[in-house]
């Protein structure tokens, strides 16, 4: 996986203190606490929600841009902006402390090679390390870290090193970052409520991974931000970028090639009869796909689910439980369990060269482990749900683009399955 770096001008690194300050790191974290419960409460009068509704941020035809797919069509790709409810946002558990680093499957020794190559000074890393610890049974290396430390890293070093510490769920930092994919901050915060030196203190903690960009380090400036102001930071960090995808439908289309394709589930009689219809129309049309979805894709597209309805049992009704779900027209909440997604992709599903509407899309580690499934639609977009979280929407993206959705330090594959004939 390539990773570009930073297209964002690096702050000059400041120095590194390697002082505890825990007296004052606890009395900032407590300030930050109540002024983060005392913003949520001043949001309620601040933003009007509705718990069904969906935000479109930006809905701009002249981004718009054609794609012809042989099997699908021609379509027009209209890209937007997505943004949750702030009932929802309010409702998240949001990070307010720094997390000392985890590295898995390093020891002390691999952690000093990995922190030298990532730019950090050798006094530094040496200094770091004399604090640092090896858990043997958990196959990980524990390094203490500081606010300072943290003020003082370059973009360079932030991403090289965030990126790592995602592999690792006790990085909750890292893994809670708020993410957008997107040309630049001004793409992220465009439109938005937020005051320009706030976006300028964002922009120096972002990093980079493919289009994403990320911001982990909210409680490096929670402290900064006033109480009518993080509202509105928060519901701009919360965005999503995704698609509407409309498909282009004229006198002249091949619409028996175009059923065949957008029918695949056995909805041929359903899809059939509105394509014609619009065919038929003098000028042709454009059709939303939303209406050419079945009925679970259909009813989620764009939206949000309820807080609190992210968990069943022991699994999520995450990404692979949206994956394995798109035909069904009522969801089977079995395949929130982990153990059975694994099984029904093994038994149930075979491993094609090139996917067609529907087919699952997976993505992997080195090791082979699936961290995201996906179902493809068409011209190389795919229809997933980004996490279990009230906050991440059921959207549209690009397949090379959701690799990073979820940054890794390493190669991702990606493969694509197709269930197997029902005999």
């Amino acid at each position: 996986m390539s990773k570009r770096k930073p297209k964002i001008v690096s702050a000059a690194p400041a120095e590194a203190s390697l002082r505890s300050g825990d007296r004052k790191r606890s009395s900032l974290y407590l300030k930050s606490l109540l002024l983060l419960a005392m913003v949520f409460l001043a949001g309620a009068l601040l933003f009007t929600s509705n718990s069904t509704s969906l935000h479109f941020l930006s809905r701009n035809s002249s981004n718009a841009y054609n794609l012809d797919d042989e099997s699908a069509g021609s379509l027009t790709i209209v890209p937007i902006t997505i943004a949750p409810p702030i009932d929802f946002i309010r409702a998240q558990s949001l990070p307010s402390e720094i997390n000392d680093w985890h590295f898995r499957d390093m020891d002390i020794l691999g952690v000093q090679g990995f922190l030298l190559k990532a730019g950090l000074a050798s006094n530094l890393v040496h200094g770091l390390l004399d604090k640092a610890s090896y858990d043997q049974e958990r196959s990980e290396t524990l390094v203490p870290v500081t606010k300072e430390l943290l003020l003082g890293l370059t973009h360079e070093s932030r991403q090289q090193i965030y990126i790592k510490l995602t592999d690792n769920h006790a990085n909750k930092m890292q893994l809670g970052a708020f993410r957008y994919c997107g040309r630049n901050i001004d793409d992220w915060f465009s439109g938005g409520e937020v005051a320009d030196d706030i976006k300028a203190m964002v922009a120096r903690y972002l990093y980079r991974d493919g289009c994403y960009m990320f911001f982990a380090d909210l409680p490096l400036i929670l402290d900064q931000i006033s109480m009518e102001m993080l509202p509105k930071l928060l519901h701009v960090l919360f965005r999503q970028s995704t698609y509407l995808v409309k498909l282009n439908i004229s006198p002249t289309s091949d619409v028996e090639k175009l059923v065949d394709y957008w029918s695949v589930g056995g909805r041929a009689k359903d899809v059939g009869s509105l394509l014609e219809s619009m065919m038929r129309l003098r000028d042709g049309e454009k059709i939303d796909i939303v209406h050419l979805l079945p009925p679970f894709p259909r009813r989620r597209l764009y939206t949000y689910p309820q807080p609190g309805t992210e968990v069943i049992g022991g699994g999520h009704r995450d990404c692979h439980w949206t994956a394995y779900n798109f035909f069904n027209i009522d969801p089977d909440d079995r395949f929130a369990d982990p153990a059975l997604v694994a099984t029904t992709l093994r038994n149930e599903y075979v491993e094609v060269a090139k996917p067609i509407y529907g087919d699952l899309v997976t993505y992997a580690r080195a090791n082979g482990t699936i961290f995201h499934s996906a179902n493809y639609i068409a011209a190389g977009l795919v229809y997933t749900k980004t996490g279990s979280k009230a906050v991440w929407p059921w959207l549209i993206t690009k397949i090379d683009d959701m690799a990073h959705f979820y940054p890794k330090d390493g190669p991702v594959s990606v493969r694509y399955f197709r269930r197997r004939p029902i005999n």
